[in-house]
């Protein structure tokens, strides 16, 4: 599950990924949502702590209502700060985020959460938008990112890094 935001919108999508009997690996988009950011003035870091969020609940969503069952989830963010938040304690966050990661402690395992670069985050296509042409049934948005058919250990993704201050 990728999550992400801009000043425009928050949204998350969920890709399937099976490894094939000849070793190699399929990826498709198994979902997506999307809400319309607020008009009021709200910060990124907000926007991407609500993406995160919405991205927790498409997990439970699938877990729940979805016949297949996975073995492994990765819920993957280009806001290093969001992820700090998430792999924190909520009672030392202040109320706004704590209440929100707080939600998302309690629908995932923090250690399912990762970070990659923006480049690689294909939620960016859901807030700033892409051209109907660039939807095709062989896009990255219906295959996922490249990287997604690659073994694990070679994904651009990392837990763990410095962040001096979160709010």
């Amino acid at each position: 599950i990728f999550v992400d935001s801009s000043e425009l919108a928050f949204g998350c999508c969920a890709y399937v990924r099976w490894k094939l009997i000849d070793g190699s690996y399929i990826c498709k988009l198994f979902t997506a949502k999307t809400h319309v950011a607020t008009m009021r003035t709200i910060t990124i870091v907000k926007l991407e702590v609500n993406g995160a969020r919405l991205g927790s609940q498409l997990k439970s969503l699938v877990d729940n209502e979805s016949r297949l069952k996975f073995s492994k989830t990765y819920l993957i963010t280009d806001s290093e700060i969001a992820l700090g938040m998430i792999q924190k304690d909520s009672y030392k966050l202040n109320t706004y985020f704590g209440i929100r990661i707080g939600e998302i402690q309690e629908r995932t395992n923090t250690a399912d959460w990762y970070w990659t670069t923006s480049e690689n985050n294909i939620a960016d296509w859901l807030t700033r938008g892409r051209h109907p042409s660039e939807l095709h049934q062989d896009s990255e948005w219906q295959n996922g990112p490249v990287f997604l058919s690659l073994p694990e250990a070679d994904w651009p993704v990392k837990q763990s890094f410095e962040v001096l201050e979160i709010p």
